[in-house]
């Protein structure tokens, strides 16, 4: 069983010692994904700009597709590196936060984007088997739609036993991240079975855990929506200066407050990797605590 408690305690006291770090790292990820979109979609933009304007005097079929073809392979490259870009800065947060490691800036920035490709081949393995799952979903309700109702009722259940295996998987790889950020497993199969061992016997604590912090998150959440709804509600009655300053309020501590909670989520991540790793992962995880 997981001691919440720890978890918890843990992940306050990295936002504590660390906070400054996680916004700068934050903040720096939030320049280099600026500069890359601009430089980048410029580029795309430019190549687009230049293909509809060659389209015009092209007459030729495969030359139109080929280059059509080409503009559509550098989208999917802007998309991949922007893909590996929130990974990157997802693997440094954790890295940064984690208790298992020393607070070193530029060492959690390397190994995000050490990170970013492994963690893009998990994605893509667990894309093909979600995949694989919906195609043999697909072929079951067809084969069960032959049965009339008792087919309908059946694939309702199946239905119905898809969330609880995507809670318990979701549980099972929760530690995925750091496994590869802190860990330094840089092949993805063994990145999914180093997470899956780890969690063995643990996924109730894994629930209680994420849904007691969900629960802290929607309530800071509810703050700021509050003061928008509220000085929202008055406007529309009347407007008022009060209202105003009350919803602009609210709008303001939103943005700040999904930042403290994306960085949050990283450092719970860490922390209970930390926690639920082996017998000398928790000891430094004490001596960090």
């Amino acid at each position: 069983m997981i001691d919440i408690r720890r978890v918890f305690s843990a992940t306050l006291s990295m936002l504590k010692q660390r906070g400054l770090m996680l916004v700068g790292m934050l903040v720096l990820f939030t320049v280099l994904q600026m500069i890359f979109y601009t430089v980048f979609g410029g580029i795309i933009g430019a190549s687009m700009a230049g293909a509809m304007f060659a389209l015009t005097d092209m007459q030729d079929p495969a030359a139109v597709m080929s280059l059509g073809g080409g503009v559509v392979i550098f989208a999917l490259l802007f998309y991949l590196a922007s893909f590996l870009f929130a990974l990157a800065q997802q693997a440094s947060l954790t890295a940064l936060s984690s208790p298992l490691a020393r607070p070193v800036f530029g060492d959690a920035l390397g190994a995000g984007f050490k990170a970013a490709p492994t963690l893009l081949g998990t994605t893509f393995l667990f894309g093909a088997i979600y995949l694989l799952v919906v195609l043999l979903w697909v072929l079951l309700a067809a084969v069960f739609a032959l049965f009339g109702d008792l087919g309908t009722f059946a694939n309702v259940l199946v239905a119905l036993a898809v969330l609880p295996l995507a809670i318990y998987l979701a549980c099972r790889f929760s530690v995925l991240v750091p496994v590869v950020a802190v860990d330094n497993v840089r092949n993805p199969i063994r990145a999914i079975r180093r997470s899956w061992q780890i969690t063995e016997g643990k996924v109730i604590g894994i629930l209680a855990l994420i849904l007691i912090s969900g629960l802290i998150a929607l309530g800071l959440a509810a703050v700021p929506f509050l003061l928008v709804f509220a000085g929202g509600a008055g406007a529309a009655n009347e407007f008022t200066a009060a209202g105003g300053v009350t919803a602009l309020l609210g709008f303001l501590l939103f943005i700040p407050l999904m930042v403290l909670i994306g960085i949050a989520s990283a450092v719970l991540s860490a922390a209970l990797h930390a926690v639920i790793g082996d017998s000398e992962q928790q000891e430094i995880a004490a001596a960090f605590a």
